[in-house]
């Protein structure tokens, strides 16, 4: 049957029913659980974050009979509760990983969804987890591939939802016409990029995540009772091309390769809890540090990059973050601090150091607008191995060049990937103050180990560690 916008969400359906555990190569498996793993570490330190402390006090309030849903450290929720209460502590720091194509995205967002489902209707194993784990990469970043939403003015969120369907009807067994349907509920759903986005970012950066998921959920559970979802979502008057997209059709050969190439495999996980654009920024501070010794030799500093750069982290408005939200995606924010502070932590973002009058004068007497190079535009776009390259020229009072340094592949890169035991040391230290060491380590051990588990135990083991039972 040749590909078509018409029978494109019945070949997923059909991909998704039929993907086995046994389908997937030994490094998929072994690249699911660090991303899980990951946003694991990542939801436990969101849970110290003020807006997930907002948010996590309004769905306290949600507390239903017990359903073998489990929201991380929270009451028994509803399962679509559940997976927006996961997802956004898993979104909120802006620290879990990231997929860059035509389309950006944080396909560990999907986890949020899976971990609510990990007790219901008897559970899923360990190999159950990671298959649909890995199902929803497939989903979401090959629309990435497909097509650019953010420059249509649409979240990249709504590829989200529709991934979240696919994972969770798999996660509750169900058969293709009724996986197409809760594919085609999930698109009824339409975030707006301008309601989270703009010059200045706010919390709802990470709530744009957690309801999508929610929304995947929930897609999948009223499929699951019947519920048949509208025709059409893709090629139809109001579908993805003619609504979302303005006309322009999605390439179909993003789909050529399900079941031969895993996406899980291009995706690439953050060393610094930063914007991932900014993500050789510091790699590229750091090194200009090192080579300059005394920072207040540099009078001036050039930066080169891409379009995607300059215009997601580096447009004007980002010189003065006055959110958290917006610091985190200022590269001029970020360059003064890893600069000025050999790194960057996420406690670099509380409201005294974004505003620090050292910052702001170095921001504003040092560094220059970001220029961006063609070349570089040719090297972010490459389909096969993007780079994110970043150059930068410090010069002194004279404006002779102290050093040169250019960095294209920063650490998590999936060609310059961090090690396991970074990794760990990550997690280890997003869950420092909000689970004891012992239950630090048995996570680890539990990710480690994660195709072994049985249903049984992968809910009870983590429900003990990681749930709240008040």
């Amino acid at each position: 049957m040749e590909l078509t916008h018409a029978n494109l969400l019945e070949h997923l359906a059909e991909f998704s029913c039929n993907l086995k555990y046994e389908d997937l190569p030994k490094d998929v498996v072994r690249e699911a659980k660090r991303h899980f793993l990951d946003s694991l570490g990542c939801a436990l330190g969101g849970t110290k974050d003020p807006a997930a402390v907002k948010i996590r006090k309004h769905l306290e309030k949600e507390r239903t009979a017990l359903c073998n849903s489990l929201a991380l450290g929270l009451p028994s929720l509803s399962l679509e509760r559940a997976a927006n209460a996961n997802t956004h502590l898993i979104r909120v720091l802006d620290f879990n990983d990231t997929y860059l194509s035509l389309e950006p995205a944080h396909p560990s967002d999907n986890w949020g969804g899976l971990i609510a489902l990990l007790g219901y209707r008897g559970g899923l194993s360990g190999k159950d987890l990671i298959t649909a784990g890995v199902l929803a990469y497939e989903i979401q970043c090959r629309f990435c591939d497909a097509a650019s939403l953010r420059k249509e003015g649409v979240d990249h969120v709504f590829y989200l939802a529709l991934s979240s369907a696919f994972a969770a009807g798999k996660v509750l067994g169900l058969g293709k016409e009724e996986m197409q349907s809760a594919a085609s509920l999930a698109l009824r759903w339409f975030p707006s990029r301008q309601v989270r986005a703009g010059s200045r970012l706010s919390e709802c950066k990470g709530l744009s995540a957690a309801e999508a998921v929610e929304a995947g959920v929930k897609a999948a559970r009223l499929a699951s009772f019947g519920a048949t979802g509208p025709s059409e979502m893709i090629e139809g008057e109001f579908g993805l091309v003619n609504l979302i997209l303005n006309g322009k059709s999605p390439n179909l050969g993003a789909f050529s390769s399900l079941g031969e190439e895993f996406k899980i495999l291009k995706t690439h996980i953050k060393k610094w809890p930063v914007e991932y654009h900014a993500q050789a920024a510091v790699d590229a501070a750091l090194a200009v540090r090192e080579i300059v010794g005394d920072i207040e030799k540099i009078k001036t500093i050039e930066v080169f990059s891409y379009e995607a750069c300059k215009s997601i982290i580096g447009d004007v408005y980002k010189r003065s973050p006055d959110t958290k939200e917006t610091a985190d995606h200022s590269i001029y924010f970020i360059l003064a601090a890893a600069l000025l502070h050999g790194g960057i932590t996420l406690e670099d973002y509380s409201l005294e150091k974004y505003l620090n009058p050292e910052i702001t004068q170095f921001i504003y007497g040092c560094v220059k607008d970001v220029e961006v190079l063609h070349s570089y535009d040719l090297d972010y776009s490459d389909k096969s191995s993007p780079t994110f390259p970043i150059m930068l020229i410090p010069r002194d009072e004279n404006q002779k060049a102290l050093c040169v340094v250019e960095v294209k592949k920063p650490k998590g890169h999936f060609l310059n990937p961090m090690t396991d035991r970074e990794l760990e040391n990550k997690f280890w230290s997003l869950c420092e103050g909000v689970v004891s060491k012992t239950d630090t380590d048995n996570l680890v051990r539990l990710s480690r180990d994660l195709e072994n588990l049985s249903s049984y135990d992968l809910y009870w083991r983590f429900k003990f560690i990681l749930g709240d039972e008040k």
